[in-house]
């Protein structure tokens, strides 16, 4: 993921279709200060936190930028989470660290389609890990993939 500066030089803009350049109503800023200019309706469409968080009343603001909202998560989850939800290429995961982490951010955002789609590529790493993966499963409550795993 390479990255260019912004305006702001701690923060960096990620790569198309995040960078800004087909415009955005909302940025998501991560924990790494990556900024991931998106838009509302196709978070909405993907995460019922999203929308609730949308729907409620926002304070007047003679504030014409956009606003930003700042996340735990890091950019390297963020970002493929993200890809899972636009219509873009899905991601290619290789790296088991990575895909838990945007499993468990698509949970917290309760992303249906994505947190099934990552649930499903946990299976791609049984027989690399399923040690650890089945301390994974049972940490987030995925009793298929423990049973497994085991």
């Amino acid at each position: 993921m390479s990255n260019k500066s912004s305006p702001n030089d701690s923060t960096v803009i990620v790569q198309h279709p995040f960078d800004g350049s087909e415009g955005s109503d909302i940025i998501l800023r991560t924990s790494d200060n990556m900024e991931f200019h998106v838009y509302r309706v196709i978070l909405s469409v993907a995460s019922p936190f999203f929308k609730g968080m949308f729907s409620l009343p926002q304070p007047l603001s003679d504030d014409v930028s956009v606003p930003t909202i700042d996340v735990p998560e890091h950019s390297k989850a963020l970002d493929p989470l993200l890809r899972y939800c636009y219509p873009v290429m899905d991601p290619v995961i290789s790296d088991l660290t990575v895909l838990v982490d945007m499993l468990e951010a698509a949970m917290k955002y309760e992303m249906t389609v994505a947190t099934t789609m990552l649930t499903n590529r946990l299976r791609t790493f049984i027989q690399r890990e399923p040690l650890k993966l089945f301390a994974i499963a049972c940490r987030l409550h995925l009793e298929e993939i423990a049973s497994l795993a085991a």
